[in-house]
């Protein structure tokens, strides 16, 4: 009846065919990343989830530890930190599993504690694409759960490259034009566990915590919110949730002598009507309450406070 309105009305469809797919499936990879890989490295080089295990505190509840065979059905958290010598495991096993032979002879030789982190930011990111575990590191990751058996449970890693995205905001740059460029052609490949990417899929959009390391490898430290490949804020819903920062116009100098030099005469004039009262010329009669003045009664009555 209204064909003039025919493809924004086909546009919607496609939009609520996508949203039938990608709103399920964001809410499981909010679950599931940035995975246990991930955990670790946080955990290890001081990252979001490095203060959130207590199993090792006197004061936490002592539970027997899960078995192997539990682990299917228990899974690790995201969100509850790691062990340091589970960290360490899982943290080595990636680096024999994708790790350059440089990065390998720099753990061997020099320990994971002698590396450091280069960057820490929270960026945006989108998928660019998925590469699930090939059979080789499966084998190895095989191996490795025969060996750690009763121990825990490593998922055989796959390599997640996103692309930056310029998360909506009131926001501007201020960078110079060539600092923007080399941010958006930045490329990141994050190690994440297959049964993590299978709750992913290309053009997903996420805010997170990304840290480089000083071996070159990228690490998802933590997931703020995961978005669907379509997600927009629409103007309206923009300028409620985050309103444009404030901006303040600070005066010229010689406005402010000439505002001092106002207020000086005013306080002056306090002086001359006799009233006795010094705290008169105080900025044109304000009464002077003690402790309001940078002198004895300001910084040494806080002192005495102290």
């Amino acid at each position: 009846m209204c064909p003039e309105h025919e493809s924004s009305i086909l546009a919607a469809r496609r939009i609520c065919d996508l949203a039938d797919r990608e709103l399920p499936a964001i809410r499981a990879a909010g679950i599931s990343l940035p995975g246990t890989f991930n955990v670790a490295c946080s955990s290890l080089f001081g990252g979001y989830h490095s203060t959130l295990y207590v199993g090792d505190k006197g004061w936490a509840d002592t539970t027997p530890p899960p078995t192997a065979s539990d682990w299917d059905n228990i899974g690790m958290s995201s969100t509850a930190g790691m062990r340091g010598e589970e960290a360490a495991v899982v943290f080595k096993t990636g680096i024999v599993a994708y790790g350059t032979e440089a990065q390998y002879d720099f753990v061997t030789e020099h320990g994971i504690t002698a590396m450091t982190v280069l960057r820490d930011e929270l960026v945006g990111l989108e998928i660019a694409s998925l590469v699930p575990a090939p059979p080789d590191i499966c084998e190895l990751y095989t191996a490795q759960n025969d060996m750690w058996a009763c121990k825990l449970s490593l998922t055989p890693l796959g390599k997640m490259r996103c692309v930056p995205w310029a998360v909506p905001s009131f926001d501007e740059w201020d960078l110079p034009a060539t600092k923007r460029a080399v941010l958006r052609d930045r490329e990141y490949e994050f190690w994440v566990e297959d049964k993590v990417l299978d709750q992913c899929f290309v053009g997903m959009k996420m805010e997170a915590r990304v840290m480089e390391l000083s071996c070159g490898i990228w690490v998802l430290g933590s997931v703020c919110e995961v978005h669907c490949s379509f997600f927009t804020w629409l103007p309206n819903e923009l300028l409620m949730e985050k309103r444009p920062k404030e901006v303040v116009w600070l005066k010229s100098r010689e406005a402010q002598e000439a505002e001092r030099a106002e207020e000086g005469e005013g306080g002056s004039g306090g002086l001359e009507s006799g009233t006795g009262d010094e705290s008169a010329g105080l900025g044109g009669g304000v009464e002077a309450k003690p402790g309001n003045r940078r002198g004895e009664d300001g910084m040494l009555g806080l002192a005495e406070e102290a």
